[in-house]
């Protein structure tokens, strides 16, 4: 269950205010997968409040928007893979109790004519999620940051586009973050979009091609475990 308000202060700012009752199940996997799984894992169940502003302007031809959202949450028996007691594998466990609290804000800046749109997005998130309890495998103490979960990270795009032509790069920033053999260092990525949009009689046909990783950095989000370099995709999408 959850409840949440909504207010209107001035026409160009909106506040809400939200809070729930959380409860997620072990999965499929999380229980029966071999080696690993734990059929007596305990279900998540916490709290969360959250407290966002949204910021809007027009002026002629340009919008903006700012839009920030502090939360909490309390969740107990967080379920967490990690090496097993006296076992050469990783395996499922509940563990006491995570905290997670922070903030998540985005600025976006867009301008419109006739022709062409411009678009301008700018985020920043900083998230802490402590354990609560202290453990002996693997190694943590009360208060330090979830694994692989970092502190810091941040996104910024720009895209322009036309009736049938769009063009957009995204280029995100991951902080460091702490793996169970070894820490992991910050990380930056840049993806490219563009995308073909055209009417054949009454079928509307878009291509898209996807470099991924353009700048082809070697980055980690698990230790020992590269994710790939630069690589593409190219979609086409029909609808009639």
């Amino acid at each position: 269950p959850n409840i949440a308000v909504s207010y209107k202060p001035l026409t160009w700012m909106n506040i809400h205010l939200k809070a729930s009752r959380d409860f997620r199940t072990p999965t499929l996997n999380d229980r029966f997968w071999k080696p690993g799984g734990n059929q007596d894992l305990l279900p998540e169940s916490g709290w969360s409040e959250e407290l966002g502003m949204t910021i809007r302007k027009n002026m002629n031809n340009i919008s903006s928007e700012y839009s920030a959202t502090f939360f909490h949450r309390d969740i107990k028996n967080w379920i967490l893979w990690s090496p097993g007691q006296g076992v050469p594998y990783w395996a499922a466990q509940n563990i006491n109790n995570v905290v997670s609290q922070g903030i998540e804000q985005t600025v976006s800046i867009k301008y419109l004519n006739k022709k062409v749109q411009l678009q301008f997005d700018i985020g920043y998130d900083y998230i802490s999620s402590a354990f609560q309890t202290a453990l002996t495998i693997p190694k943590v103490e009360t208060g330090d940051q979830l694994l692989y979960n970092p502190k810091h990270s941040g996104r910024t795009s720009l895209s322009i586009k036309n009736n049938k032509w769009k063009l957009r790069y995204v280029h995100s920033f991951t902080g460091k973050t702490r793996g169970v053999n070894e820490n992991l260092p910050s990380f930056h990525t840049g993806n490219l979009e563009i995308a073909h949009s055209t009417k054949i009689q009454k079928t509307d046909l878009t291509i898209n091609l996807n470099v991924f990783n353009v700048f082809n950095h070697r980055y980690f989000i698990i230790e020992r475990r590269p994710i790939a370099g630069r690589n593409y995709n190219i979609g086409i999408t029909i609808k009639y």
